[in-house]
């Protein structure tokens, strides 16, 4: 399966079922993408794909990543913490 939206941005992506999908809601301004691979980086988390749905430019947008492995508590506290970030939710497939 393919996901296509959420809420009303596009985002197609295919999620692994073996893997995590981080869904970030956050401004859409330059770093934000830099920002979150960095946090990821620091646990030793691998991005296996990325998708970024957007409102307008500047606007609202939303960062759906897979990820090889679960983040843990405190590292999806920072990401949810970060500068420009609205909310960082986890699903495990």
């Amino acid at each position: 399966p393919t996901l296509l939206r959420i809420n009303d941005l596009d985002i197609d992506i295919v999620p692994d079922p073996a893997g995590f999908l981080l869904v970030c809601e956050n401004e859409d301004r330059p770093g934000m993408i830099g920002q979150i691979g960095t946090l990821l980086g620091a646990q030793d988390i691998n991005i296996s794909a990325m998708r970024v749905g957007r409102s307008s430019p500047r606007g609202r947008a939303l960062m759906v990543l897979m990820l090889d492995d679960e983040p843990d508590a405190a590292g999806l506290d920072a990401i949810a913490a970060a500068e420009g970030i609205a909310s960082a939710r986890l699903v495990r497939l």
